[in-house]
């Protein structure tokens, strides 16, 4: 808990929809995502609007589902 699991899957979600590479690598292409944020919405659209800012608008490329899974 609490180590960043989430915030590093929704970069690299994020990134692939929008066909940027993390860690020096290069994504092959820009491609569609559906994320599944399972522990419910707490601040996650927050999360979305911050990746928009750095990455870029990635459109309909990037969607998801915030619902917490109980």
């Amino acid at each position: 808990p609490k180590a960043g699991k989430s915030f590093v899957a929704a970069r690299i979600g994020y990134g692939l929809a929008r066909g940027i590479g993390m860690w020096d690598r290069d994504a092959a292409r820009a491609c569609s995502v559906l994320y599944v944020a399972a522990e419910g919405e707490g601040g996650f659209n927050a999360r979305v609007v911050a990746l928009r800012s750095e990455l870029g608008d990635a459109g309909e490329r990037f969607l998801y589902i915030a619902q917490r899974v109980e």
